[in-house]
């Protein structure tokens, strides 16, 4: 499973040391340097300031916009990231005197948008295709910024797997190639493949149905398991091992 903390939300600048792997490496923590940072704050906090140049308030809630490059930890690889996104400043934490006064503390919170190169937020193995892989990394590029098209592109990266899969050139509807998933062979993942399906008709289609973040790190999950069955090399199972060397009678 994807873990949740460190892709959802904002981060602090120790969180922007912690979350992301190298998409050039992929071993390498990209790492955050706040003296990189370019920061500038929005209009609505310069019209807010403005308005009430005294007010504290404002100061302590002003929102940016920000841009800063991350450095791969992997000196081997030496990558640079950029990352272009919000900031705001918020209460963390509070405290309290011997006298009863409670003190709020703040500090600086970094809302990601955009990666260039493009972070990946799971690993997508070796032997997958190409057109799929490309469809699942534009997916990756619009995660942080626009839910809708990150469902869109894993709609189009599983109507390329189930076209690739699919063994009656007569089917034309996805749902249909789905449920036609030669059996037993693809059993383990006929129910995974629509799941995907539904969950990418909500991000193509207009309604009332709101995509999530978690929509989209649970569709990954599911895409993640379909393409270890299909593109991952695996050893052989303890079971088939053991049926192996039973129908031999030895080795």
């Amino acid at each position: 499973m994807i873990d949740r903390s460190i892709y959802k939300g904002s981060f602090d600048k120790n969180q922007m040391n912690n979350n992301w792997r190298c998409p050039r490496c992929n071993a390498g923590i990209l790492h955050f340097k706040e003296e990189k940072v370019i920061e500038e704050v929005n209009a609505d906090t310069i019209e807010w300031e403005k308005v009430d140049p005294d007010s504290f308030h404002w100061q302590v809630h002003s929102s940016f916009v920000y841009t800063t490059l991350l450095f791969c930890s992997n000196e081997e690889c030496n990558e640079k990231v950029i990352c272009s996104g919000s900031s705001f400043i918020d209460i963390y934490d509070s405290k309290q005197d011997s006298e009863g006064n409670v003190e709020n503390l703040y500090q600086k919170y970094y809302k990601p948008l955009f990666f260039h190169p493009i972070i990946n937020i799971f690993n997508i193995p070796q032997n997958t295709p190409e057109e799929v892989k490309e469809n699942i990394i534009k997916s990756f590029s619009t995660f942080f910024s626009d839910y809708e098209s990150s469902a869109n592109s894993l709609r189009v990266a599983l109507e390329c797997i189930i076209n690739e899969l699919n063994e009656n050139p007569e089917l034309s509807k996805l749902h249909k190639k789905i449920e036609k998933l030669a059996t037993p062979k693809y059993d383990n993942i006929r129910d995974k493949c629509m799941a995907l399906k539904w969950l990418g008709n909500d991000g193509s289609h207009c309604g009332d149905k709101k995509i999530t973040d978690t929509d989209i790190l649970n569709g990954y999950d599911i895409l993640s398991f379909v393409l270890k069955e299909l593109y991952e090399e695996k050893n052989e199972t303890l079971t088939e091992i053991v049926k192996k060397i039973n129908t031999k009678k030895g080795v």
